[in-house]
């Protein structure tokens, strides 16, 4: 665990760039590649718990997932069209 302690910021950033080269690739959905990264900074140590739930205390986050999945369902009907 020291090794964790000690490259803490590095680690955060090199999970941070494999999420951001996996959000360009595309292979995965948005939510995959999101989660996985959530996890992994749970997993290390790197994020607590309460820090991770309290995202959810802002209505932020939400909004924004609502709007994508409205735009989703508007692009899939072809009501933009």
């Amino acid at each position: 665990m020291e090794f964790l302690q000690a490259h803490q910021a590095v680690i955060a950033l090199a999970i941070l760039g494999m999420m951001f080269v996996f959000f360009m690739w595309e292979r995965f959905s948005p939510e995959v590649v999101a989660t996985l990264g959530a996890g992994a900074f749970l997993a290390l140590g790197i994020l607590d718990t309460n820090t991770v739930l309290s995202v959810f205390a802002n209505p932020a986050p939400i909004t924004i997932g609502a709007m994508f999945v409205l735009s989703g369902a508007l692009v899939r009907t072809g009501a933009l069209d």
